[in-house]
């Protein structure tokens, strides 16, 4: 009986860290989109010829990809443990 204790605690804790990964992947991905329109907030008239908090946001054409990978891989985990859970 222990041993199945054990056994759900370790897929819950698969499950919440999948889940996490998963959170992960858009955060990182629209970080810089949220970072640029907090600095140029602060910034009167701030466009990208005369603000370097406006060109920011371009970073999202690397960290979308990026997030989008974490957020599979997080998926992947997340039904890999659904499916330890099954068996």
């Amino acid at each position: 009986m222990p041993e199945d204790n054990f056994k759900r605690d370790e897929i819950y804790r698969k499950r919440i860290r999948s889940l996490i990964i998963m959170a992960a992947g858009p955060i990182i991905g629209f970080l810089p989109l949220v970072i640029g329109m907090i600095g140029s907030a602060f910034i009167p008239n701030c466009n990208e010829s005369n603000c370097s908090w406006a060109t920011v946001p371009w970073f999202c054409f690397l960290t979308l990809p990026a997030g989008f990978v974490i957020f599979v891989v997080g998926f992947i985990l997340w039904a890999n443990s659904k499916n330890q859970q099954t068996q």
